[in-house]
């Protein structure tokens, strides 16, 4: 009999840490989402600063470009960086900013869904979707994403008695 309750113990054992593993990864990968969108919101703003400094430079030079201090392409260029450093900020920095900090909630979501509704958690974990996702928006997530993903697709079994119970 105790050799029943050895393979019962180390299967709850096997359960929980699969689900911690899993719940674990998710919480990392919720960081690097949230690193990543501080950094991101960070440069955009940096970014928009700057560009607004450089065009209003080339601005204050037309001025004078007239009377030959600065040669006129110049103050062309200096606005044309400054418009470029806005629009990088505007269209490249600010929306996978947003995106990475909406993915904060989404995460959150599965993270807690693991102990309740592990089918939910589990195939967004064996999403390809969101490896692609990942690789397009956050490169240090996609590495909890893809660990999360094999470490899922591994323990598949165990899941599976897991999935079993919950619906009880």
């Amino acid at each position: 009999m105790s050799g029943f309750d050895d393979g019962a113990a180390q299967r709850v054992t096997l359960e929980e840490k699969a689900l911690s593993e899993m719940s674990r990864y998710l919480r990392w990968e919720k960081r690097a989402w949230k690193i990543a969108g501080i950094v991101f919101i960070i440069y955009s703003v940096l970014f928009a600063l700057a560009g607004l400094f450089v065009f209003t430079v080339g601005i204050l030079y037309t001025d004078q470009s007239n009377t030959g201090y600065v040669p006129m392409p110049s103050v062309f260029a200096m606005m044309t960086v400054g418009i470029t450093y806005i629009a990088l900020a505007l269209f490249s920095f600010l929306p996978v900013g947003i995106i990475n900090l909406i993915m904060i909630n989404k995460v959150s979501c599965y993270q807690e869904a693991v102990y309740t509704d592990l089918p939910a958690a589990r195939r967004r974990c064996t999403s390809v979707g969101m490896i692609v996702f990942g690789f397009f928006f956050n490169k240090i997530a996609l590495i909890f994403i893809i660990i999360n993903f094999i470490k899922t697709k591994n323990n598949a079994a165990i899941l599976d008695r897991v999935e079993a119970g919950q619906k009880l």
